[in-house]
């Protein structure tokens, strides 16, 4: 039986003026006693690390200046959900807003900062439960489960919307006007000549 094959991945720091012939002297001892054998070394340029601790400065700084607390998720780019993200169990997501994503569908972003691209599925579940204007989509909890959807004629793996907030209340149609009778009607009046 074959052992597994592992591997390390080690960085190291260091002043001395001969740290390449020491280093091969390292990892020549580790292949000899250990069978260590080197798969990549490289050096990394020499960064300028300030000792000096700069949090504090930064958080005086913004109250200085009165800045507002800042959501850094924006600068994390969209996170788009997948299929393994739901895999381990249904997914309760409350929606912040919408726009128009990639090929002209549009995204569903949530206020955890995910996102879900709406396919005609999806689209049609939403709009059951909270009408065809997307700001009545906005603030209401929907579930992510995983499902299937078929995709260009096959079945694929896919995340599956399930209104949870209450569905809005449809407004009732318009009545129909009745039809007049001939006695009495509005075209009936007698015009005197």
């Amino acid at each position: 039986m074959r052992a597994r094959s592992v591997i390390f991945t080690v960085t190291l720091r260091t002043h001395s003026e001969r740290a390449h012939r020491r280093l091969a002297r390292l990892l020549k001892t580790a292949w000899r006693r250990d069978q260590l054998r080197v798969i990549d070394v490289r050096e990394h340029a020499a960064s300028k690390v300030s000792r000096c601790r700069t949090a504090p400065a930064v958080r005086t700084m913004q109250g200085r200046r009165g800045d507002k607390t800042m959501d850094m998720r924006k600068y994390s780019g969209a996170a788009f959900l997948k299929p393994d993200d739901v895999r381990a169990g249904p997914l309760r997501k409350v929606i912040a807003g919408i726009a128009e994503g990639k090929y002209g569908k549009p995204d569903l972003e949530f206020d955890d900062g995910t996102k879900l691209g709406v396919n005609s599925t999806r689209n049609r579940a939403l709009i059951n439960a909270y009408g065809g204007e997307s700001d009545g989509w906005l603030k209401k909890e929907i579930e992510l489960s995983l499902g299937e959807a078929e995709y260009q004629g096959e079945m694929q793996e896919s995340i599956v919307v399930k209104p949870i907030s209450p569905a809005i209340k449809k407004k009732p149609s318009p009545p129909k006007p009745k039809p007049k009778s001939e006695g009495g009607g509005d075209m009936n009046d007698e015009i005197p000549f």
